[in-house]
């Protein structure tokens, strides 16, 4: 198998379509696991690039490295997408069908359903592809991901809007798969950048001694009191569970960090793995953003 290529850096290295596919699957598994579809992740990570077995993409691959190589050979990009999308949409029923969205769409985008256009999923479904029956069995036959990972709500058009979104959900873990694992392999230093992210813990232990910073260097006014107490009840409510919560409060009432306080004991209580913050006004993101960067770290808030 190691004469089927994924591609080849520029240094001369070369990456086969098995090392890919395993590379990805393993990434997208990774990635699904936090929503209870790591094996939804993994087969679409296998299956994702199995049309580049075909003699065609093999071709293009070996043209395009190839100084001597007739013009031909390297014109035009066989399509590769489409024949792992046909593959899982036989291999599964309605499991197939939620696999073959996000993985005909993995460079293009996620298709409509059917529509007038040769792109819409149903027609690259029907389309005829390059042959790509080099791909071996292992990599073909895997088991069935079974049940969804939630429960469909039937009792209006909520399940079709569900399952529209795990589809976006699962597209998502392929596409940062598969992008990520070709950075790794064609710009290594580029992709070591990614690594060494702070943890919650450390963040939280970070606005802890910060806070207790603030609370030491506090004139006694009746502001800063009411700053103590808001923060307060911020920490006694992240103790409940995940929801809706409201915060009012005034400007100068302390609440960018009562807020982040809040979301980081919230988070950590529950086995979260990420705060986001979205707001209105550019001015205000860049106002926030540097007071949790001052408290956090350069590394921790990406803006």
């Amino acid at each position: 198998m190691e004469d089927y290529l994924a591609r080849i850096a520029d240094d001369g290295r070369r990456q086969t379509v098995i090392d890919h596919l395993n590379n990805v699957g393993d990434l997208a598994y990774g990635f699904a696991k936090h929503f209870k579809a790591e094996k939804w992740g993994q087969l679409a990570g296998f299956w994702h690039d199995v049309g580049k077995f075909s003699p065609a993409f093999q071709k293009r691959i070996g043209g395009l490295f190839d100084p001597d190589a007739r013009i031909e050979q390297v014109s035009g990009k066989p399509d590769h997408s489409t024949a792992g999308a046909q593959h899982a949409n036989g291999a599964f029923e309605w499991a197939g069908l939620v696999l073959a969205y996000a993985i005909a769409g993995h460079h293009a985008g996620l298709a409509n359903g059917n529509d007038d256009n040769d792109s819409c999923l149903f027609k690259r479904l029907q389309k005829k592809v390059p042959d790509w029956s080099a791909c071996p069995e292992n990599v073909l036959h895997l088991e069935n991901p079974g049940e969804l990972p939630f429960a469909l709500d039937r009792s209006g058009n909520r399940a079709g809007f569900q399952v529209a979104f795990f589809i976006r959900m699962l597209f998502s873990c392929l596409v940062d798969a598969d992008f990520l694992d070709t950075e790794n392999f064609m710009v290594p230093e580029k992709s070591s950048w990614r690594e060494g992210y702070p943890t919650l813990d450390h963040l939280k232990e970070k606005l802890d001694r910060a806070l207790e910073k603030l609370l030491e260097n506090a004139e006694p006014s009746d502001i800063n009191t009411y700053r103590a107490e808001i923060l307060r009840d911020c920490l006694n409510v992240a103790e409940k569970p995940p929801g809706l919560f409201s915060l009012t409060v005034p400007t100068g009432g302390g609440k960018t960090i009562s807020s982040l306080a809040f979301a980081l004991k919230h988070a950590l209580k529950h086995g979260m793995r990420r705060i986001i913050y979205v707001i209105p006004y550019t001015s205000i993101i860049e106002q926030n953003a540097q007071v949790f960067r001052d408290i956090l770290g350069e590394e921790a808030v990406l803006e």
